[in-house]
């Protein structure tokens, strides 16, 4: 598989570094990413529509991961960062005939679910009901994702990623934390998986997670594996994956 990865110096890409390096990776940033072996790197900003269609020429896939992750970060942060990239690499890569894109969109997306009083498990399936900005960019991401998936050849897979740590490091984390097998195995699935279009959360099988199971084992393949119970008691601390109610 010709693979082209966007944001590769950011958390998530190091985490998922080892279980990509076997394909064909053309690593795309504004920054080096450090570790990527001999495969080809392009240091340029994906917001250039120009620039967006050179990276993923000659693609078979392309793992979308660039984009601001503050989920306090400003509007004039994000619509550059997170709403006119992530147009411009869908644009391009359906102009391309990229077989399949994989978004990384965001649990933020589904956030303000967690702030009424809804009964659990939330299905994450969900309609996008975003907790701040940043999840409001990542509802853009999935339309955008559909618009492509059903307006071209190119298939699309969104992925609302919760916390990416190989540890959970606070109590915050433990509900919608995702570990690093359950990441990698994640997203193989769905660089692969038979579907035109998807949305699907990326979480753990966390013993208190607030979403129900979904179709990712129907429809990617894919049951996590990893539980942040395993690590008992964690240290205290708010700084989880979700915004906290207003």
């Amino acid at each position: 598989m010709k693979l082209v990865l966007t944001g590769a110096s950011g958390g998530v890409g190091t985490l998922l570094r080892s279980a990509l390096v076997e394909h064909a990776i053309r690593v795309v940033d504004r920054r080096p990413a450090a570790g990527w072996g001999e495969g080809e790197t392009l240091l340029a900003d994906l917001g250039d529509p120009d620039v967006a269609a050179a990276a993923v020429a000659g693609a078979d896939a392309v793992l979308h991961l660039a984009g601001n992750p503050r989920p306090d970060a400003a509007w004039d942060q994000l619509l550059p960062a997170n709403i006119a990239t992530t147009a411009a690499v869908l644009d391009a890569a359906a102009a391309a005939h990229v077989s399949r894109v994989v978004v990384a969109s965001s649990v933020h997306a589904l956030g303000g679910y967690l702030q009424r009083a809804v009964r659990e498990p939330i299905d994450p399936q969900s309609a996008p009901l975003p907790c701040c900005r940043y999840g409001a960019s990542k509802a853009f991401a999935e339309a955008a994702a559909a618009a492509t998936a059903y307006g071209s050849s190119t298939s699309v897979v969104c992925l609302r990623l919760g916390g990416c740590r190989p540890v959970p490091p606070n109590a915050g984390y433990a509900r919608t934390w995702i570990g690093t097998d359950d990441l990698r195995s994640l997203v193989l699935a769905a660089l692969t998986a038979d579907l035109r279009y998807g949305v699907f959360a990326g979480i753990s099988a966390n013993a208190t997670s607030p979403f129900g199971p979904g179709t990712a084992a129907r429809d990617l393949g894919w049951v996590p594996r990893q539980n942040s119970a395993t690590y008992g008691e964690l240290p205290e601390g708010t700084s989880g994956v979700l915004c906290p109610p207003a």
